[in-house]
């Protein structure tokens, strides 16, 4: 199971502050530094007993507690890390949601994943839009206790309550690209990368978004192009609901629109990048043309179509599916150098704005 852990300090504490502080502040801040020097090299029980002073220091700062419970985790001592954490909470509950992911991380990873449940729902009290609880009581229900739906429940919900949280849409991605639902893997996938650029998953989202289209997308015979991106089932409404084409079926019907003559008019061997991008780009006009984004709210598709005004949907999309096909993407760059690098310096700074005010997440469609 991949985990991964902030130090608040560092991320905090040892930026540059902007507030006075007292001659023992600034003496537990320095044993902060150190402290976390030693944990960087391995050395667990010097940093403790730094962080110690420090906190002694500083009582009123958690951030020195927490950091000695991390260390303590690091050091394969969780029931010391529990106890350290524990009292934080106990000492002050709205303290940071990183203290309980800490606390039920340590409780998972220990075989506990009952108590590490709690804890993320007693945090969730306290820090109810906490997306990175969403996240890890996913990760528990998914990984621990192997029940997948409960998880994708826990990490559509983070979506939800905090939209910037990335890896609730990169695990909620990737798991919707392994099953019959592959229309959500693609769109939480490219709002993960969208989110988090420049990382390791980023790569492995990019790959995966590739190979889902290509999955979904099949050539069956000289006069069959097959769309598959969600299971073709529609709940009949009530009778006093007005029965409406629900979203995944909408996708499909333009998809299979725009693929078809793609695939066999211009009699392409395969689906390779040439044709995913071809394929994307004329999806999104035509769900305009057809005006389904007045019957669908949906801020990725939105996005995509003010890059495609732009002019940039190409190098766009070849840089979302780039890791599929990294030969084709080089070919592509050198004779299109001028060209992607236009759109990569417009893109630093516009990229998608997902905020308590603009959310995406597929229970909007229910």
């Amino acid at each position: 199971m991949i985990r991964c852990f902030i130090i608040l300090l560092t991320s905090i504490v040892f930026c540059s502050l902007s507030f006075a502080q007292t001659p023992k502040e600034s003496e537990a801040l320095k044993l902060g530094r150190q402290a976390i020097n030693f944990i960087d090299d391995g050395q667990y029980l010097p940093a403790i007993d730094l962080l110690e002073k420090a906190a002694d220091l500083d009582p009123k700062n958690f951030l020195y507690p927490y950091e000695i419970a991390y260390a303590h985790h690091l050091n394969k001592s969780p029931k010391e890390a529990i106890k350290v954490l524990k009292k934080i909470i106990r000492k002050n509950k709205k303290s940071d949601p990183q203290v309980y992911q800490l606390l039920g991380n340590v409780y998972d990873l220990d075989g506990n994943p009952d108590k590490a449940l709690k804890v993320y729902q007693d945090g969730l009290k306290s820090f109810p839009n906490s997306g990175r609880l969403y996240l890890e009581m996913g990760v528990v229900e998914a990984f621990s206790k192997e029940d997948y739906d409960r998880a994708m429940a826990h990490w559509e919900e983070g979506i939800k309550m905090d939209p910037t949280h990335a890896s609730n849409y990169y695990w909620a991605g990737k798991i919707y690209c392994h099953t019959e639902n592959r229309l959500w893997g693609i769109i939480y996938g490219e709002i993960f990368m969208n989110l988090e650029r420049n990382t390791k998953r980023t790569v492995e989202m990019s790959e995966l978004l590739y190979k889902t289209y290509q999955e979904a997308i099949t050539i069956k015979s000289n006069n069959e192009v097959k769309v598959n991106f969600a299971k073709s089932t529609i709940i009949m409404p009530k009778e006093s609901e007005e029965f409406k084409i629900p979203f995944h079926i909408n996708h499909s019907i333009v998809m299979s629109l725009v693929a078809t003559p793609v695939l066999l008019n211009e009699k392409r061997p395969q689906i390779g990048m040439d044709e995913l991008v071809m394929i994307r780009t004329q999806f999104i006009n035509e769900w305009y043309k057809q005006n389904k984004h007045k019957e669908f709210d949906n801020l990725l598709f939105d996005f995509q179509k003010s890059i495609e005004n732009k002019n940039y949907f190409e190098p766009y999309s070849r840089w979302l599916l780039m890791l599929g096909d990294q030969d084709n993407f080089d070919t592509w760059y050198s004779n299109n150098k001028e060209h992607f690098d236009q759109f990569i310096q417009w893109f630093a700074g516009n990229g998608i704005i997902m905020d308590n005010d603009q959310r995406f997440y597929r229970s909007q469609y229910e």
